[in-house]
């Protein structure tokens, strides 16, 4: 029976956006090489990524096999929230960048 997770505890102020936007990109992918192409960064740099987050949050987030990664049950939980946070977080930015041009390039609500 898979063990309960406190993740309130366990993520506290961990867990960034971008380690979400490359556990998503992989999980999409399919493939640590294959998202780190999409990504614009290098293979070993994702891995880091992904096994930060892993030790982060406790958990086996992806299963490596021959034929590519697969997200486990616990990553599919954190995907089905972090794909959500992901495209709210570059829905604010774009709306960041219209709110800039139309302001003529002046100041305009930054998101961190």
């Amino acid at each position: 029976m898979p063990r309960k997770i406190d993740w309130e505890s366990r993520i506290g102020r961990r867990l960034r956006l971008r380690d979400l936007h490359v556990f998503v990109t992989v999980v999409q992918c399919s493939s640590m090489a294959k998202a780190a192409v999409a990504l614009g960064v290098s293979q070993p740099a994702v891995s880091e990524v992904i096994a930060d987050l892993e030790d982060s949050l406790g958990v086996r987030l992806l299963d490596r096999g021959p034929h590519g990664v697969e997200a486990t049950m616990y990553g599919r939980a954190l995907l089905k929230g972090g794909d959500g946070g992901v495209r709210r977080a570059q829905a604010m930015r774009q709306a960041d960048r219209v709110s800039r041009r139309q302001a003529g390039g002046g100041a305009a609500h930054r998101v961190p």
